[in-house]
């Protein structure tokens, strides 16, 4: 389930910040707040996505509820599956640091497609990427058939403390980037005709313990 960097030694490479889906949520903010400490400039503005508090409605997960009914539990079976393919996806690509991964963008519709795009290609140009794998907990919360389009909310506990980003070149730490390690991402999963389900909005929680 990012951010940017430069070698540590320039001090001046422009932070970024980008709120991308479950785990590239909140590795753009732990990479911005890393760059606002080594360089000191601000990202630009229109890559900030603010991790606005994300109100939940209540669960509806297929597991342990009589009255999820066959077809909402067949539309969790799937959201799950797709959004645990994206996680895997996701890992790969922030190793190193392919903004144009097919495997990865295949799960992804905007805006989150574009905000995690813009994040690994910024990566990519400042010489960072990540090591390790974090380690997931998603479940299905909620899932709307109708009326309208077709949405399901995932929640993701996400333990980030074995995955680091580093720069290239030396494999040295990001500095400031070992912050935020465990959280709570909320992500929304739209069913598009002819495509399945897709990830299109992630947030991270603030308010909620993980």
């Amino acid at each position: 389930m990012t951010e940017t960097a430069t070698g540590p030694h320039t001090g001046r490479t422009r932070m970024l910040v980008v709120v991308a889906s479950a785990v590239a949520l909140v590795v753009a903010a732990v990479i911005g707040a890393a760059l606002w400490r080594s360089t000191g400039k601000p990202a630009p503005a229109a890559s900030i996505a603010a991790a606005a508090p994300t109100t939940v409605r209540p669960s509806v997960s297929a597991a342990g509820s009589a009255t999820v009914n066959a077809s909402e539990a067949a539309a969790s079976a799937e959201v799950i599956g797709v959004y645990k393919a994206y996680l895997a996806a996701e890992v790969a690509a922030y190793a190193t640091a392919d903004y144009q991964s097919p495997e990865l963008l295949k799960y992804l519709a905007d805006p989150l497609k574009g905000r995690l795009v813009e994040n690994i290609r910024q990566m990519q140009l400042h010489g960072a990427l990540y090591v390790g794998a974090p380690t997931n907990s998603p479940k299905v919360t909620e899932v709307r058939l109708g009326p309208g389009t077709p949405k399901a909310t995932i929640e993701d506990c996400v333990d980030a403390g074995s995955w680091r980003l580093v720069y290239k070149a030396n494999n040295s730490p990001v500095p400031g980037s070992d912050t935020s390690r465990q959280y709570l991402v909320v992500t929304t999963a739209t069913l598009y005709p002819g495509r399945g389900w897709l990830l299109n909005e992630s947030t991270i929680v603030r308010d909620r313990p993980c």
